[in-house]
């Protein structure tokens, strides 16, 4: 981590992240765990100005973190989907997959009052600002629905235990920027 506090009214903060995390599986093996991010890297940089108003950003750059991919077959059997409503994963490939490289931009304006025991700061973010793509890299798996809404089974003669749903599958949208405010009360 690398930090200067204020040189002719600027800041910044870079940090970078290493690491590995790994659990025994049932045989023995190491495997990533699920918060096995290898890489993360934050950059902070800003400046004050008259009046108490600071403008800011934050730079986020994480490694993918491991995913268990689904069971497709298994995910469309009618009575395990009615059960889950979801897709289900196929733990023989546990967290044998990564998620997206993801990053985002975050930036902040605020401005301060300064009384004589207390202050109060009003600010205004805006998470992700260039719509990053979203952290996984699995992809969207919904039902294929009738005109009524329900979940369309592609072999409904079959034994009741042997349906299968038909599934949609899709890519993850974007990540979307999020706006948002608040205040600060410091006494």
């Amino acid at each position: 981590m690398a930090q200067k506090r204020t040189l002719n009214d600027f800041y910044g903060i870079a940090s970078y992240t290493f690491g590995q995390s790994k659990f025994s599986d049932i045989n023995g093996d190491l495997k990533p765990s699920s918060w096995d991010s290898r890489h993360i890297l934050s950059l902070t940089a800003g400046k004050y100005f008259n009046r108490n108003w600071n403008f800011g950003a934050r730079f986020r750059l994480q490694s993918g973190l491991p995913e268990t991919p689904y069971d497709f077959e298994r995910s469309q059997i009618v009575n395990v989907w009615n059960i889950a409503n979801l897709p289900v994963s196929d733990y023989t490939l546990l967290n044998s997959g990564r998620g997206n490289l993801v990053h985002q931009l975050d930036i902040r304006a605020e401005k301060k009052w300064i009384f004589n025991k207390w202050q109060i700061t009003f600010y205004v973010d805006v998470v992700n600002v260039y719509d990053s793509k979203k952290p996984s890299a699995l992809p969207v798996i919904t039902l294929e629905r009738d005109a009524n809404g329900n979940g369309i089974i592609f072999n409904p003669s079959a034994p009741q235990n042997e349906q299968m749903y038909q599934l949609n599958f899709g890519e993850a949208d974007r990540s979307t920027p999020l706006p948002y405010f608040g205040f600060i009360f410091d006494f």
